[in-house]
């Protein structure tokens, strides 16, 4: 009896451990892939985007730590006390598909900053299907007075916040 159950046991406990080897070398692949992307998608569009007055900040990942964008900051405005506002671009390195509007490749938003805090609050949200965040939103969300993240479809909003609330509370205004 000793002997069947090792028999059976043994293989039972290898198919277990490859599985979970299969699944970590896929993870593996999958980000080694996003990667090539984002270095490709960076040498064709990040020196345009920054022409155009934006300033890289930092680039987004999932909570599998896949890269899946770049996140940009335009116009730093001083508000009352320890607030400023901002423009935030989110260009993906891959289109967005989206069940309730048209697929984007890039988010436009005016989101506001409590430096003091370390908080911010999104305002208002344009999406485009350029890289850039030019040309006509195919879609877009009235302001929202009391909103609480910034919208990043697949993104861990950890992965930005800190170099986000650094770049946009240390600009010169």
């Amino acid at each position: 009896m000793k002997i069947a159950m090792k028999k059976f046991l043994v293989p039972l406990i290898g198919l277990a451990l490859s599985s979970a080897v299969c699944a970590q070398d896929f993870l593996q692949q999958w980000r080694d892939s996003a990667i090539k992307g984002m270095n490709e998608f960076r040498s064709a569009h990040k020196a345009g985007i920054e022409t155009n007055g934006w300033h890289f900040v930092a680039g987004a990942q999932s909570v599998e730590e896949v890269p899946i964008s770049d996140v940009f900051v335009k116009a730093v405005k001083a508000g009352k006390g320890s607030i400023r506002s901002a423009y935030l671009l989110n260009v993906f390195y891959v289109a967005v598909p989206a069940s309730d509007s048209p697929e984007y490749q890039s988010t436009k938003a005016l989101v506001w900053f409590n430096c003091k805090e370390g908080s911010y609050e999104q305002r208002n949200l344009e999406r485009y299907a350029s890289v850039d965040g030019s040309g006509n939103p195919v879609s877009a969300d009235a302001e929202k007075p009391g909103s609480e993240a910034i919208e990043m479809p697949g993104a861990d909003p950890r992965s930005i916040e800190k170099p986000l609330l650094a770049a946009v509370c240390s600009a010169k205004q």
